[in-house]
Order: C-alpha cells, then structure tokens, then sequence
C-alpha cells in the first residue's frame, strides 16, 4: 500500500517518508497474509511507514503517549491513513489472540526482566504462521532464540545485520557459505582485519563478526 503527499498539520516538521532500508528484512519475512501488523517501538518513523507500505493496517503501542500523538499526526499528514495508535504497556497487550499476522518488536533483549513476557505477548496475538521481527545485539542471539523457543515460536532465523544511514542496511543469513561470501565482497579498514574476520567466519563464530543481528521467528 503506498502513502500519497497531504499537508503537514505542523509546518516545521517534515513529512515522513518511507524507508525501505530500515524495512528491508519484509523482503525476508514468509509471511502468507499481509493484512494487520503491530509496531512495538520507541517511536514512530521508517520502520512505521515500511510496515505500512505492505500490510492493510498497522497498530502502533508505545509507552509515551504525547510523543506518540504527536508523531501519529504526521503519519496522517503524510498520507499513512491505515496506522492506529494507542498506549499500553507490551507486557499485556490488548489484542486478542491470533490478531496480527507480523509483529515488529524494538530491543527485546535491553529489558532481560521482561523479556520472556512480553516475547509470550507477542506469541498470543500472532496467528498461526505468523511472523516476528526483532532485532538485538550479536552476543544475545543464544539466550533470545532460546526464549523464542519456550514461549511457543516453532521457528526462529537469524541474520546478521550491517546497519548504514546512507544505504539499505545489510542482512546476513548467518549460514557459513552466505557470511563468508559476504565477508569476500566487503573490505575493511585493513588487510589484517579482512584476515581476522575471514577466519572467524570459516570458524562459524558469525555472531562476533556483527553487532547487531535481527530475528524472524514463526508461530
């Protein structure tokens, strides 16, 4: 679904623009029915109107709720008339089971404390197929995918991710043929960093080699 230009309700911001670079792990997702998406963030931005660009409707949660009106007002500005927002706590979701069929999920793995629960949220409201998206640091991947697991995901895959402000950011499949093909395509700052990265992908130690992973986990 594509978003059409409006008037901004506030002059001195600028219209949103969707960015298919901060979006691109859609491109990934296997994912049957593209109908209704829940955005779990700490604002509102690229990834909202990514989301919005492929699914029917999209439901926003967020903690704050003035910067979260204020930042809906822009998405309607810019044209995304499909996204609903509201304020809640991601511990206890207020959805009904089986009600989304892809849920984008901020940092899970910042709040350790919570994380089980609100990963066993997410499970509740996704529909039988469907899919999570979240992203996390490369030394998490173990504790998370093992989370994912326990709260009901019957399949998790995880990516390698190269973030970039000026380019769509990379993803990795963290297999050995497709990191160390990609690892042969980029050069680094040094010949020995090259080697040194080289040789961590030939050993399959592939989530030190990126600082950020993302996770595609299934119901």
């Amino acid at each position: 679904m594509s978003s059409a230009a409006a008037p901004l309700l506030l002059a001195s911001r600028p219209p949103l623009l969707s960015d298919d670079g901060r979006s691109n792990w859609l491109w990934l997702a296997d994912i049957s029915q593209w109908d209704r998406a829940l955005e779990l963030r700490s604002d509102l931005g690229p990834q909202t109107t990514g989301l919005a660009d492929h699914f029917r409707s999209v439901h926003c949660l967020r903690l704050e709720r003035f910067q979260l009106w204020r930042e809906w007002q822009d998405l309607i500005a810019s044209g995304y008339t499909n996204v609903a927002a509201a304020c809640a706590t991601p511990i206890r979701l207020p959805y009904r089971d089986a009600a989304f069929d892809c849920v984008a999920l901020d940092d899970v793995s910042s709040q350790a404390s919570t994380q089980h629960q609100v990963l066993r949220e997410c499970c509740r409201i996704l529909r039988k197929g469907g899919c999570l998206f979240t992203g996390a640091p490369g030394r998490s991947v173990r504790r998370l995918t093992r989370d994912l697991t326990r709260t009901g995901f019957s399949a998790v895959h995880v990516f390698g991710a190269e973030p970039s402000w000026d380019e769509p950011r990379c993803i990795i499949p963290l297999n050995r043929a497709a990191v160390l093909g990609y690892e042969r395509w980029v050069r680094r700052s040094s010949p020995m960093r090259d080697l040194v990265r080289h040789l961590l992908a030939t050993l399959g130690w592939h989530t030190m080699l990126y600082r950020s992973v993302i996770l595609l986990a299934y119901r």
